[in-house]
């Protein structure tokens, strides 16, 4: 059995890293390698700060019912209701991006033309997935995430061998009106804090644990963002300039990335290995996300209604799905609108109820409401850039 403070760590890794692996590279190329680092680091230490402001809500509950929600503890009916249809739109959001750019990546990998059968495909395994026991899914979760990362690793591996310093892209000059975009995406890659009631009750409320899974949950998707964007970046810039010119204005899809980073590869099995990488990362989003929504609706339905955990499955996976099928550029549109309403569930309203709850002490020293109005003006303008 893995040990919980491992998988808690892993399911927080594994929300954060999906669409991140090939957005990321896309836009960040209108900057180049040296500011796309200093903006991942610094939108990592952000992330991480603010989900500290939940971790201090813990310690500050009068409830120990794992069920518990903040909202309604500290401040009431009004703000629970927000947050629920926050975080059930953010996370329909993020799950027709994955959708979508998970069947686009499978359409160029085995050269089938029909998205919609694919996107399909994928729900229906999705929803089959869900009707495994909650722990189960969890543990998929996990060694999918460490399949992902061995096969990461070894990929990084072998294009770094193949980068040449005079090819490393380091600053791209001209594009700094869209470094504002370009912070919204970065964060919306950091978003976490979805699963954060799912961590809180798997940890059985353990702060130590949780702030853990948290720190070291952001801190690999920092690394590893780092370590992919530049390494792309530099590869692409080295192999087919032409191509990473279209990159920096803009006019490369998702799937054409992956076939021209595929290409880099003059064998086979590297070049399909490429695919596979990008498919388990999205697929443990998917499954991180999911799972924290699933878990959310049947909550609310079982007290009410027979076959709760059969209709929460369906109304987790459906709606995503008509999304992902029917909104045109469905990866890259909702993943913007995912953007305003990450900041609203995880920095807005972790502020908000830290005054609420009239703090004055926090156990977490770095905390400071100073720090904590400063994050909420930085998180209103992500959220209107």
């Amino acid at each position: 059995m893995i040990s919980r403070q491992f998988t808690a760590t892993l399911l927080v890794a594994g929300t954060c890293i999906g669409a991140g692996m090939v957005s990321l590279p896309l836009k960040l190329a209108k900057i180049g390698v040296i500011p796309s680092i200093v903006m991942i680091i610094l939108t990592w230490l952000f992330t991480y700060y603010c989900s500290l402001i939940y971790v201090e809500l813990v310690l500050h509950s009068k409830h120990y019912d794992t069920t518990k929600s903040f909202p309604l503890e500290f401040s009431g009916k009004k703000a629970k209701w927000i947050e629920d249809w926050v975080i059930i739109l953010l996370s329909y959001a993020g799950l027709a991006a994955y959708i979508n750019g998970c069947a686009s990546i499978l359409r160029e990998l085995i050269c089938y033309d029909n998205l919609f059968l694919l996107q399909t495909f994928l729900t229906i395994f999705i929803v089959v997935l869900f009707f495994f026991p909650t722990n189960w899914i969890k543990e998929f979760n996990s060694v999918a995430f460490i399949i992902f990362m061995a096969l990461l690793l070894f990929i990084l591996l072998k294009m770094i061998t193949c980068i040449h310093f005079s090819n490393i892209p380091f600053i791209i000059s001209g594009h700094t009106s869209e470094i504002p975009g370009m912070i919204s995406l970065v964060f919306v890659s950091f978003g976490c804090q979805l699963v954060f009631y799912v961590i809180k009750e798997y940890c059985n409320n353990d702060v130590v644990m949780i702030q853990k899974a948290f720190f070291y949950g952001t801190l690999i998707p920092a690394i590893l963002y780092i370590l992919w964007s530049c390494t792309v970046l530099s590869i692409i810039y080295g192999h087919n300039s032409s191509f990473f010119n279209n990159m920096v204005t803009g006019d490369i899809a998702v799937g054409d990335l992956i076939t021209e980073l595929s290409q880099c590869f003059n064998f086979k099995g590297l070049q399909i290995l490429v695919y596979w990488i990008m498919i388990f990362t999205i697929l443990t989003s998917i499954i991180g996300v999911g799972l924290g929504l699933y878990m959310t609706m049947q909550k609310k339905l079982e007290k009410k209604i027979s076959y709760a955990r059969i209709i929460a499955i369906f109304i987790t996976i459906l709606p995503p799905y008509v999304i992902s099928v029917s909104v045109p550029n469905a990866f890259t549109v909702t993943l913007q609108f995912a953007g305003a309403l990450l900041i609203i569930i995880s920095v807005l309203m972790p502020t908000y109820l830290y005054f609420k709850a009239g703090i004055e002490k926090p156990r977490i020293s770095i905390l400071s409401k100073p720090a904590l109005l400063f994050c909420a003006i930085v998180g209103i303008l992500i959220m209107f850039l």
